[in-house]
């Protein structure tokens, strides 16, 4: 079960590249290994969203990441949140696409509306005004 997961998100992650969307890339993918870039400077790996300060364009990327996502690589994260994205001096890296599914899956809409809930949730909390949820929810699927 674990190389099939570890298969999966090799393929979710390719994808992502090939459309352009700012992940992490994948190298390889060996049984239940899957070798991953290394994101960071110097051995000492990139920081995770929660763990940094963000700003109104940190919020911007990350709903741009999750329309991308969709629009480009038709894929939905189904576990976007402020753990599984790297801020880096060239901006935010999306990574951990394991839980991802094709914009076809029955859930897709569900958790995409998901991804935008958690995103949204996490930039309030740190005290920025965010866009209603629905309206990025209807701006992505139509």
């Amino acid at each position: 079960m674990v190389e099939l997961w570890a298969q999966k998100e090799f393929r979710n992650l390719t994808q992502c590249v090939k459309s352009g969307i700012p992940s992490i890339k994948p190298i390889r993918v060996l049984k239940n290994v899957l070798i991953l870039e290394f994101v960071g400077n110097n051995g000492v790996p990139a920081k995770t969203l929660v763990e940094t300060e963000i700003d109104e364009n940190d919020y911007r990327n990350a709903i741009s990441i999750i329309s991308q996502m969709y629009k480009k690589a038709k894929l939905v994260h189904a576990d976007f949140s402020e753990y599984n994205i790297f801020k880096t001096e060239d901006g935010l890296i999306v990574f951990d696409l394991g839980s991802a599914v094709d914009i076809r899956h029955k859930n897709a809409k569900e958790f995409l509306e998901r991804d935008i809930k958690n995103m949204s949730r996490f930039f309030v909390k740190r005290g920025l005004t965010v866009e209603n949820p629905s309206d990025i929810l209807e701006r992505i699927i139509n």
